[in-house]
């Protein structure tokens, strides 16, 4: 019976993904955007969920294929689309300069002066990321 249920979760998981077989686990290094997670409800009972990247690179389920229930924690994650490097910007070094004048393009309204390289960086990710969301929900793959 738990078999059962887990397996009729990951075919309505893989069916509303339009894939074949659950991909590899997450490697941690590469950036994905879309996945599908292993979860444990209350129930004690593993199912599987859609999940995106939000606007703050965070994990969030969109759609659960599991019974109306708490979900107690998250086993895994298994992308199925990750970040391409066609959406992100090429810069010749780590200057913050290069990196403020990519994103005040897009925002003339920010004054970026004050955040990091790193905190920069990550503002172009996710913007990238919502470049190719949008470009792929489109259908403009």
């Amino acid at each position: 019976m738990i078999k059962n249920v887990s397996n009729e979760s990951l075919i309505n998981a893989l069916s509303y993904c339009s894939l074949r077989e659950l991909p590899e686990v997450e490697d941690k290094e590469s950036v994905w955007i879309r996945a599908i997670a292993k979860i444990v409800k209350a129930d004690g009972q593993e199912y599987y969920a859609y999940v995106e990247k939000d606007s703050n690179l965070n994990n969030k389920i969109i759609k659960d294929f599991g019974p109306i229930s708490a979900i107690a924690r998250i086993v895994e994650y298994y992308p199925f689309s990750y970040l391409k490097p066609a959406f992100m910007p090429k810069f010749k070094g780590r200057s913050k300069e290069e990196r403020i004048a990519y994103l005040t393009r897009y925002n003339k309204d920010l004054d970026y002066s004050n955040y990091s390289v790193k905190e920069l960086d990550k503002l172009i990710m996710l913007g990238a990321i919502k470049k190719q969301m949008e470009q792929e929900k489109r259908g403009e793959e």
